[in-house]
């Protein structure tokens, strides 16, 4: 079986493309309420927490994250996606970066939330990479 490498400029370059129409939420409502529920579960984390979205898009689950009472901290491989997510939710902070390199120091969360980065299964960081305690995860979406 042939090592499929990921091109980040052509990750980069789908991910700015859903930022010129303004969004990237690929799941519904719903189903992003009942994701950020399931990380306040299992996580068992306390109100204030200081929590990373790993791949955050334009920001719905780091703005939701928010919202629960956590810290919250988006980060996105795209920069036109984060500058979304600043514009749409000022009172967040919102970082452009890698998942695979992160640009934060250990320990710097309490946990973590990845439920859209497509990055592929094996480079996928482990939440204990950035976190103090606890992370959650959930599949990845495809990119096409």
């Amino acid at each position: 079986m042939q090592d499929k490498q990921q091109d980040k400029q052509k990750e980069i370059a789908f991910f700015d493309r859903h930022a010129a129409a303004d969004d990237y939420d690929v799941f519904t409502p719903q189903s992003s309420a009942r994701l950020v529920d399931a990380f306040v579960k299992l996580t068992g984390l306390p109100p204030g927490a200081r929590v990373i979205d790993l791949g955050c898009g334009s920001g719905t689950f780091t703005a939701l994250l928010a919202r629960a009472g956590f810290d919250s901290v988006g980060l996105d491989i795209s920069a036109k996606l984060v500058a979304v997510g600043r514009r749409k939710h000022p009172q967040i902070e919102f970082v452009a970066g890698d998942i695979e390199r992160l640009p934060f120091p250990a320990a710097s969360f309490d946990g973590a939330l990845c439920t859209t980065s497509p990055t592929p299964r094996p480079a996928r960081p482990r939440p204990s990479a950035c976190c103090a305690r606890a992370g959650a995860s959930s599949p990845s979406t495809p990119t096409g």
